[in-house]
């Protein structure tokens, strides 16, 4: 590999004195590939690991992270190993003498990124509702009660129909949830 300077050098002599391959090659002693590569290339050489450096710190207590992990993926998310609790473990548990930071890089290493995933969500206008049922305290005739509350409104046009019900009552919700879904038909329409 050579550096910058002398990959400069063999330009400057092909470019601006015009020399031939062959003569670059003789007094710069270097091989016709290589004279040809700086010719080629004009960035400055990147060098490129051929494997990865060994971790002498974490290197034995990787399996154990990976098993844990592995693990995770049958429990519930709430339960999944957080960068703290590995760490934690590994020092309670395994006799781990490296810092947080050495464990916290590993498992961004590791683990999946999830910053940039999304689902972009797509409604026809009308065709799509969101319902949410709750309840609430209202005057009712000047004393307080509790009724339960269905909110639906369009996605699209953003049109909100709430619905007080003054019983929980299933027959009472899907009245409720019928006259809101006509009234956002007819708003939809007209």
């Amino acid at each position: 590999m050579i550096g910058v300077e002398e990959k400069e050098r063999i330009r400057r002599a092909y470019f601006v004195e015009h020399r031939s391959i062959r003569w670059i090659t003789r007094n710069y002693h270097r091989s016709r590939t290589t004279v040809r590569k700086a010719l080629r290339d004009v960035s400055p050489p990147i060098y490129k690991r051929k494997k990865e450096p060994v971790s002498r710190v974490l290197g034995p207590f990787k399996p154990i992270i990976h098993g844990w992990l592995e693990e995770d993926k049958t429990k519930p998310k709430k339960q999944h190993h957080t960068g703290k609790r590995i760490f934690d473990r590994l020092k309670e548990e395994c006799g781990f003498k490296g810092a947080q930071i050495t464990v916290y890089k590993y498992l961004e290493k590791i683990r999946p990124s999830l910053k940039d995933v999304y689902v972009p969500i797509a409604y026809e206008p009308g065709i799509e509702a969101q319902v949410d049922f709750g309840e609430a305290w209202v005057y009712v005739a000047g004393k307080l009660t509790k009724v339960h509350l269905l909110c639906m409104r369009s996605v699209i046009p953003q049109l909100g129909l709430p619905g007080p019900i003054l019983q929980k009552d299933r027959r009472l919700f899907s009245m409720a949830c019928r006259r809101a879904s006509t009234t956002l038909k007819e708003c939809l329409a007209g």
